[in-house]
């Protein structure tokens, strides 16, 4: 539990590397509301993880794979920055091949050289579904939605709803894994949804300048 909760924390903060990326690379003004909402949904995120016990924080142990965490967040929030000044001429269907097939030269000569050695995968149905799932659906058409999303709504804005991943997992423990509904599921998702709701309103007062 507390390695997901790592992991999941530092997920939280991918939103902030985010915003401060087009802020220092666009000059995009950040208003108020953002912050506001940023923070509030973050709170939303530990009211999650920690069922509604923020001193649960206090247990947590990081470790070396934590330092991979954040340095995937980092490139992460670098990648979702730099859609911005993606060539209009490449569509989302070629991009999303170039990301594939350079994804594809980088881990091949790591499989070989980490995983040739283990012993081999028995292709049983679930493990077949299993395969179908994260190649399809958490590969393909995540990159696919999360590309198309970033377009249209702008990294900062898109980036938001990050927060919402933990949220995700709540609900889906309850419809398949039987966990109860507590008042803290209930209270981290209003401040989630509250966060991002606070996140995309626009004000007319001058943004955070440098």
């Amino acid at each position: 539990m507390l390695i997901t909760i790592d992991a999941l924390l530092f997920l939280s903060i991918c939103p902030v590397f985010i915003m401060l990326g087009t802020r220092m690379i666009y000059s995009e003004r950040i208003n108020f509301l953002q912050v506001v909402g940023i923070v509030i949904s973050m709170t939303g995120v530990v009211v999650l993880l920690t069922h509604g016990e923020p001193g649960r924080l206090i247990l947590l142990q990081f470790n070396p794979g934590d330092l991979w965490m954040l340095v995937a967040i980092i490139l992460w929030s670098v990648y979702s920055v730099m859609l911005k000044i993606r060539p209009r001429a490449i569509p989302q269907t070629g991009l999303l091949a170039g990301i594939v097939f350079c994804g594809v030269i980088i881990m091949t000569p790591l499989y070989l050289v980490t995983g040739s050695g283990e012993a081999g995968i028995e292709l049983s149905m679930p493990v077949l579904a299993g395969l179908l799932y994260i190649s399809l659906f958490a590969s393909v058409l995540a990159y696919f939605f999360w590309n198309f999303g970033v377009d249209k709504l702008g990294p900062s804005r898109a980036g938001s709803y990050l927060h919402l991943m933990p949220l995700f997992g709540a609900v889906l423990s309850i419809l398949f894994l039987g966990e109860y509904l507590h008042a803290y599921h209930i209270a981290g998702a209003l401040l989630i949804a509250t966060g991002i709701i606070l996140t995309h309103r626009k004000v007319k007062t001058a943004g955070i300048r440098s």
